[in-house]
């Protein structure tokens, strides 16, 4: 077994985090400071930020966050010249107002650290973007570890989409997703004595409360197309995006939906990136998707350290990790909720999602009329809510 088993696994999971929510940090075995690198560029608007950091040591007391690498110098070049990053916090380096990518394009990120070491990546040529044909949600259910490990039988939306392509390409896409969790429910007035007296205002409100938690990504490890060995035909059927839950027992391991009642309405506003990849970078997933599945059988692949589209110009024998990826992407975002034994989902506008929240306001509930100064009518949903579809 490799020394670099960690290593490989490492550089897979930081090349994922622009889907993720959480980054995993594996402790290595090497002595040396490994550098890893974070980069995505892609055809959408700037800017783009590339994050540098050193591979957490065997032995450390931390598996969770990264050893930023500051006050190095990363500039990008593309067929038109070069593009000095500034570092905006530490570790994190942001391109220039002027660095606009173009299809076609090839682009190469080059690296000089502190301590004198000189990286550079192999160029990368930025492809056209790749959308989806049709998208499909069926109804049907999933086993799902819940939070404490047991295993749940859920009913939910099972996300498919087709990509047709009458070109002799090959399709290679890697999907991403967010997904964010819009419930509401009530909390009805309570009364010492389980009846409502319409006299005492005291026991005579109860509360609307609506709410989000975001963040959640609904697909396994890397997602990516299968490829395809006969070029007859290039479409791809029934792609898999991942399965949504509609029970709120789905969501237990997120501390904002934890305490939402099991009777909650549920909606789900759901995102997914679609990359268009080029050959080094769907290899680079392909290898990953690969070490990531085994399951330990005699003829699952060895894990052996992920290839690396950096070197060390001045120390060949230097270990890189990580990847400097150049895909372009397409953003599409989807409002889905349950039928009747049923999915309703409909295609709706990307919008940026504030942070997870719950709101609560008091209603009246008793006979009388309400206090003058009382709130009475409709929470106040944010303009974004459910898009006012379905």
């Amino acid at each position: 077994m490799s020394r670099y088993f960690n290593l490989s696994i490492l550089a897979l999971l930081i090349l994922c985090t622009t889907g993720c929510s959480e980054v995993y940090y594996p402790k290595v075995i090497s002595d040396n400071e490994l550098l890893v690198v974070d980069g995505l560029i892609t055809n959408a608007s700037g800017p783009f930020v590339i994050k540098l950091s050193k591979a957490v040591k065997y032995g450390s007391g931390s598996v969770s966050s990264p050893d930023p690498v500051s006050n190095a110098k990363l500039t990008i070049f593309d067929n038109n010249g070069s593009y000095p990053l500034q570092e905006t916090s530490q570790g994190e380096y942001t391109t220039p107002p002027s660095f606009v990518t173009k299809i076609g394009n090839s682009y190469k990120l080059q690296i000089q650290t502190e301590d004198g070491y000189m990286y550079e990546s192999d160029p990368q040529q930025l492809p056209a973007p790749q959308s989806y044909d049709s998208i499909k949600s069926y109804y049907t259910t999933e086993k799902i570890l819940d939070s404490d490990k047991s295993l749940l039988t859920l009913t939910g939306a099972d996300v498919r989409i087709d990509l047709l392509n009458s070109s002799s390409d090959k399709i290679k896409c890697r999907f991403t997703t967010n997904l964010t969790v819009q419930y509401r429910y009530s909390i009805p007035p309570v009364t010492p004595y389980g009846s409502i007296d319409a006299t005492d205002i005291s026991y005579c409100t109860g509360y609307l409360c609506h709410g989000w938690a975001t963040n959640l990504s609904i697909e396994n490890n890397v997602n990516i197309t299968d490829e395809i060995s006969t070029s007859a035909n290039n479409s791809i059927s029934n792609h898999k995006i991942g399965f949504i839950p509609f029970s709120i027992a789905g969501y237990q391991a997120d501390q904002d939906l934890k305490f939402v009642p099991s009777v909650a309405y549920l909606y789900f506003y759901l995102k997914i990136n679609q990359y268009t990849l080029n050959d080094a970078t769907y290899a680079f997933y392909k290898a990953a998707k690969g070490q990531l599945n085994a399951s330990g059988k005699i003829f699952d692949p060895i894990a052996s350290q992920l290839y690396s589209n950096i070197k060390c110009t001045n120390n060949p024998s230097k270990t890189v990790l990580g990847f400097f990826e150049a895909s372009s992407v397409v953003n599409t975002a989807f409002f889905i909720r349950q039928g009747d034994n049923s999915v309703l989902i409909n295609k709706v506008p990307t919008v940026k999602i504030p942070p997870n929240t719950l709101v609560e306001n008091k209603y009246w509930a008793c006979e009388s009329l309400p206090p003058k100064d009382f709130y009475l009518g409709n929470l106040p949903y944010p303009s974004w809510w459910g898009h006012g579809v379905l």
